[in-house]
């Protein structure tokens, strides 16, 4: 398959593979820019592309870049559809917290890759078919998992077990709760502890504790 490129530009480069075989085209600046420490900035590339029907383009962010400097893409992927006839640009982000990113005309900053995808029609219906998984979600696996597979021996879902001791949790802070809501009623009483001459504290008047 052919892919058509426009150069918009003097020194624009043509998206060009590293190496034999890679899925991604990779994509030039045309342009000279400094993104701070966690600032974005817009990075043209000159060209242009003409996406054949029933593909699309995504732009994905280069590893390399991203291991070395921590610069990343705001929108990854970014879409490119098959009507699209402007320039590529390239949305960057610099996520090192202390050292600026210094961008080169001629720099690789990010990749292109063209994938097919199926044009589905969307469709509201009364409902959708029944799975095992349902609305589960969010780490709904690992919180449905038994305690066995996790742990190695027999035991309820880890959902469960949470919810035991969250509740069991809750129960042990009420009597603490409670235990020092009774001592502080009774001190607000003005009554203290003290120990007789054997060693016991004495009862405490309850009629005095609760007035």
């Amino acid at each position: 398959m052919e892919l058509r490129f426009l150069l918009l530009a003097d020194g624009a480069r043509l998206p060009s593979r590293a190496h034999d075989g890679d899925a991604g085209l990779d994509l030039h600046a045309n342009e000279a820019t400094t993104i701070a420490p966690g600032e974005r900035a817009t990075v043209g590339t000159g060209v242009a592309v003409e996406i054949p029907a029933g593909h699309a383009g995504l732009v994905l962010p280069r590893s390399g870049l991203a291991a070395r400097n921590g610069i990343a893409l705001v929108n990854a992927p970014g879409l490119i559809d098959s009507g699209y006839r402007g320039e590529i640009r390239v949305l960057l982000l610099n996520t090192d917290r202390l050292e600026s990113f210094e961008v080169e005309p001629g720099d690789r900053i990010a990749q292109l890759l063209i994938t097919p995808f199926a044009a589905a029609e969307p469709l509201a219906v009364a409902k959708l078919a029944a799975t095992t998984r349902g609305g589960g979600g969010f780490g709904s696996v690992a919180l449905s998992m038994p305690l066995g597979l996790i742990f190695g021996r027999p035991g309820p879902p880890l959902s469960r077990a949470i919810s035991s001791r969250c509740a069991a949790t809750v129960r042990r802070s009420s009597a603490t709760s409670s235990n020092s809501f009774s001592t502080k009623l009774f001190r607000s009483a003005g009554d203290r502890p003290s120990r007789s001459a054997g060693g016991n504290i004495p009862r405490m008047n309850p009629t005095r504790a609760l007035l």
